[in-house]
């Protein structure tokens, strides 16, 4: 799949925009519970990724179509809470 600059920047953008919104609602560490619907959200609406809610926690999943796949990737992230007073930039 070929991406375009033009459509490498909109996604950049978005994501982007996700990274600002973020900063706009910091939460304590373990009680990051808008900051988890926010990132779900931004999953369901810009990927085909798989949303599996765990309750405190999730993770997103892309299934494989074609049976000749031998690798798989992982990422892995966690949320770091912060309730200070700062502004992020």
């Amino acid at each position: 799949m070929e991406i375009n600059n033009s459509e490498l920047q909109a996604i950049l953008d978005k994501i982007t925009q996700l990274r600002h919104e973020l900063h706009r609602i910091p939460e304590a560490s373990m009680k990051e519970y808008k900051t988890r619907q926010a990132i779900m959200a931004f999953i369901a609406d810009n990927t085909a990724l798989e949303i599996l809610d765990c309750g405190a926690w999730f993770y997103a999943v892309k299934k494989a179509n074609e049976p000749t796949w031998k690798e798989a990737i992982a990422f892995r992230a966690d949320m770091a809470g912060s309730e200070a007073d700062c502004v992020y930039h």
